[in-house]
């Protein structure tokens, strides 16, 4: 990351591609010098870019000599910056078209790019950093020895604190199991000795209970009746409990007594939450079966292939055999060779509204 960068995280605040791939080059200068040195020639590339687009000239389609030769022209660069520039430029074009580089020319093409990035700070800024040192990166292979050790010393002591919580869970395991007995003794004890009379009490306690709520009881009921509705609301009431009872999903041709929405059939495959899907009605009214994602809700009609390939068993209530897959007037369904009626799939689900 750049603000990890020891040479150019300053340069995060107002150019942080520029200090990204000066970072870049900064970890790979010692374990990678020529993949160091391509990473410098771009850093020199994308700063004389800058330069020349924060100056008005689009310098996008040139070439990097011909860069440096514009910004020589324009008077835009000091001519130290220039061969600074021009450095960075030739050690990556070696770097890459002849893979030449070791890891003395990358710290110093590293420390060239480091001047650079100050000098552009001032320009773009106008402020000065408090420290322009140079500093020389991590070896990447020490500091992952270092981390390594870290961890075995970590793991090491991970191990000694899952021994002592072991050793410390079975001691409380121990005694709490002493306890328990010890507990289960004393009330043993005290009911064995007070067994009769808890008897006694119990069912004295028991009758008056019960004579108290049978009276109760009566009360309400003699209340109920003195309040009974006239036959207007009692249809009403009936009414009402029939729409209950349809609510419930249970079937209302007197064949079946099962709350359909608390059948759950699972149907094939994946949703497109890539969840199970469950099998549902649309409406009453329709034998058309649907597939309900279980997360989302969304259905999708179930195809005839897999409607043949569900593993669904209806017994036959007259044969009490398996009924076989079939198209009931055109729709999902099973039926018995025995000549017992068929029934629809879909009379057997719960509608989707009901998940």
């Amino acid at each position: 990351m750049l603000s990890e960068s020891p040479n150019f995280s300053f340069l995060e605040s107002h150019s942080p591609k520029l200090g990204e791939i000066a970072a870049s080059a900064e970890r790979l200068v010692l374990n990678d010098p020529p993949a160091c040195l391509g990473k410098l020639r771009l850093f020199g590339e994308w700063m004389s870019n800058d330069i020349l687009a924060r100056n008005g000239i689009d310098g996008s389609e040139l070439k990097q000599v011909e860069r440096l030769q514009r910004l020589r022209d324009t008077d835009l660069v000091p001519s130290g910056v220039n061969r600074m520039l021009d450095v960075l430029r030739y050690w990556g074009n070696e770097a890459a078209h002849e893979d030449k580089g070791d890891g003395r020319q990358s710290l110093h093409a590293l420390a060239t790019a480091q001047r650079l990035a100050i000098w552009f700070h001032r320009v773009i800024d106008g402020t000065e950093l408090p420290n322009t040192d140079f500093l020389t990166p991590p070896d990447p292979i020490q500091v992952t020895n270092e981390l390594r050790e870290a961890l075995d010393e970590q793991r090491q002591l991970a191990a000694a604190l899952r021994m002592n919580l072991e050793l410390r869970d079975g001691i409380i395991s121990t005694l709490e199991e002493s306890r328990v007995e010890l507990q289960r003794a004393a009330e043993k004890a005290w009911t064995e000795a007070h067994s009769h009379e808890l008897e006694a009490i119990f069912e004295s306690e028991e009758r008056v209970l019960d004579a108290q709520a049978y009276q109760r009881q009566i009360a309400e009921w003699k209340l109920k009746a003195a309040e009974a509705t006239p036959p207007e609301n009692v249809r009403a009431f009936i009414d009402r409990g029939v729409l209950a009872d349809e609510r419930l999903g249970v079937q209302r041709d007197g064949n079946d007594h099962v709350p359909l929405a608390q059948i759950r059939v699972q149907g094939p495959g994946s949703s497109c939450c890539n969840k199970p899907t469950l099998l549902v009605q649309k409406s009453r009214k329709s034998g058309v079966v649907h597939a309900c994602c279980t997360k989302c809700h969304e259905i999708s009609t179930l195809s005839r292939s897999e409607f043949y390939k569900l593993d669904v068993w209806v017994s036959c209530p007259k044969c009490h055999e398996r009924m076989q897959p079939a198209r009931p007037n055109s729709y999902y369904g099973y039926e018995c060779q025995c000549g017992e009626k068929p029934y629809l799939l879909a009379s057997l689900l719960p509608l989707h509204t009901e998940l």
